[in-house]
């Protein structure tokens, strides 16, 4: 997606996303061309009428667990590696 020749486009999915994900991270990608890193942030949104089933087990007392599929686009890496070189 650029017309760098060694940039590309990294993707990371993130699926069943819960409370516990919710913060920074930090995304490093590296190839024999050299090492680039980016930053992203995860944030749940409660959409309105969302409903969460009771999660039963014998062991545990009822929970509610949010569960929401995020696609994170994490990089867009236009002129990294051209730096390193």
């Amino acid at each position: 997606n650029s017309s760098e020749p060694n940039c590309h486009q990294a993707v990371l999915f993130l699926t069943k996303v819960t409370t516990l994900d919710i913060g920074e991270y930090t995304f490093i990608v590296r190839s024999p061309n050299g090492l680039t890193e980016g930053n992203f942030h995860v944030n749940m949104t409660y959409a309105s009428g969302y409903n969460v089933q009771d999660v039963k087990s014998a062991c545990v007392t009822h929970r509610h667990f949010a569960v929401i599929y995020v696609n994170v686009i994490i990089l867009l890496l236009i002129n990294c590696y051209s730096r390193l070189n």
